[in-house]
């Protein structure tokens, strides 16, 4: 397994986070925008919530309140 990064993306006011899960390209929700601390994808506050999850991810904790999204059905429900 390799140490991923994960890369960070903005739609429907949320930032979210894709990274691979089982040789499947997933996304996860970080966090909502808002104007005072997560404003965009190159804000500290945004970054570190990434590579806090990523480190959950890397070292395979187990979370049971994460929801992983395929990234094809994300698009095709942002889409209805």
């Amino acid at each position: 397994m390799r140490l991923q990064k994960g890369n960070l993306f903005y739609s429907n006011g949320a930032f979210y986070v894709r990274y691979y899960k089982d040789g499947k390209r997933v996304a996860h929700r970080l966090v909502a925008k808002d104007c005072e601390k997560h404003y965009s994808t190159d804000c500290k506050a945004v970054k570190l919530l990434r590579d806090e999850f990523m480190l959950k991810v890397n070292t395979r904790q187990p979370e049971s309140d994460v929801k992983d999204t395929l990234v094809a059905d994300f698009w095709k429900d942002s889409l209805r």
